[in-house]
């Protein structure tokens, strides 16, 4: 009975194949007619080796949700085209950052954090790799020029070691502690 029931079904699934070709190589292959319903962009593939190369495609240039391109709707509006711009300005957790593709001290992403590029303004040059930028009042967030201070990094990690075991042998909550990054942040400290 039961081996009845899935010849049944292997026999109603082949007749439901829809024949397609490779979009990458026009290899014909078949595909299952809920498989266009889901894929959304109607491209298929024969091998993982199309499916790569039709991938690195699809990725050249900008992309986004999880590195896909919006295939199925509009070419993804990136930068000041998207109505969700905020003028190339984003907050991290303990720091401001600006978009400055090209950068030297750019992420992946082409952004800059906002201290560095104030403090290469103030100087005239680009920050060396051997400086830091240090904030006076320990708040990553407030980049004004009189809480900047540039410093060389072993000098600023020398600091900071220095500074948190003064602060633990005064009984003082460490720096790393978030309870004292919140109040410092907020100016309470």
């Amino acid at each position: 009975m039961l081996a009845r029931r899935m010849r049944r079904f292997e026999f109603n699934k082949m007749s439901k194949k829809i024949q397609v070709n490779c979009f990458i190589c026009n290899k014909i292959i078949y595909r299952y007619a809920n498989q266009f319903r889901r894929s959304g962009t109607g491209r298929f593939c024969c091998s993982p080796e199309c499916q790569k190369k039709l991938i690195s495609q699809i990725n050249k240039g900008h992309t986004r949700n999880r590195g896909r391109k919006c295939i199925a709707g509009s070419i993804a509006k990136l930068g000041e085209k998207n109505p969700n711009w905020g003028g190339g300005r984003a907050e991290d957790k303990y720091y401001f950052k600006r978009v400055c593709k090209g950068h030297k001290h750019a992420e992946e992403n082409g952004y800059v954090l906002e201290h560095i590029l104030i403090a290469e303004k103030m100087l005239g040059r680009d920050i060396k790799n051997d400086e830091a930028v240090h904030h006076l009042d320990g708040n990553g967030k407030n980049n004004d020029i009189k809480n900047i201070h540039i410093m060389d990094k072993q000098d600023h990690v020398r600091f900071h070691k220095l500074l948190k075991a003064y602060l633990i042998a005064n009984g003082h909550p460490t720096i790393t502690d978030e309870r004292t990054i919140k109040t410092r942040r907020d100016g309470q400290i």
